[in-house]
């Protein structure tokens, strides 16, 4: 298994470039997790501290699981991925079966902020988009799908998201194998370049045209 990691700050366009590659390659070659689903479960805390949940810092994610599904699709066997609510910020009682691929693209904000998962990439893509475009992308994203505020968000992005995004998001563009620009976000032509990159590091792989 081929395992890359595509790393950018909130609102970078990691989520969307991911479902525009996987319609690139052929069909069943790549598989797509998304490091969100390994959010540690918050269901014990009160509405109140359920707000003000930093998502944006390394110990909100559960590396160990993650880890552990990864060693256990790279042997061939199909794992149980979680499935968080940002709403209830707790996992859901159901589950999504993933089967193993040839390739497997793990994308989020913080897939290079632990060690244990950088070890385990061949390949780490880094997304590079500047703070209004992210801020933007952002405000969109979290009114449309986690039902908040646009004042909200802002306050978020500003308290939460930016620091974090200088502490544990942005240093690591220095240890990426590749750092794309995603300003001029063309979902089309960054998803091709991002295609070839894989490919290329894939050689006997044939990529669909």
């Amino acid at each position: 298994m081929f395992i890359v990691c595509l790393c950018g700050g909130s609102g970078s366009g990691k989520t969307t470039l991911s479902r525009q590659i996987i319609q690139m390659f052929p069909k069943d070659l790549v598989t797509i997790l998304p490091l969100d689903s390994y959010y540690k479960d918050r269901s014990y805390l009160t509405q109140k501290e359920k707000e003000v949940c930093n998502f944006d810092h390394p110990d909100s994610i559960d590396y160990d699981l993650l880890i552990e599904h990864l060693h256990q699709l790279k042997m061939a066997i199909p794992v149980q991925r979680p499935v968080y609510s940002y709403i209830t910020c707790s996992r859901e009682n159901q589950c999504i079966v993933m089967q193993p691929s040839e390739v497997l693209i793990i994308e989020g904000l913080l897939t290079l902020a632990s060690e244990k998962l950088r070890n385990e990439a061949d390949l780490k893509i880094y997304i590079d988009v500047s703070e209004h475009i992210r801020l933007e992308r952002t405000i969109k994203r979290d009114i449309e799908e986690r039902g908040r505020t646009r004042e909200s968000v802002i306050e978020r992005f500003y308290k939460t998201v930016q620091p974090m995004y200088e502490s544990f998001v942005e240093p690591y563009k220095q240890i990426a194998d590749v750092v794309i620009d995603g300003n001029n976000l063309n979902i089309n032509s960054l998803a091709t370049t991002i295609v070839q990159i894989i490919g290329e590091h894939l050689y006997h792989y044939p990529i669909s045209k």
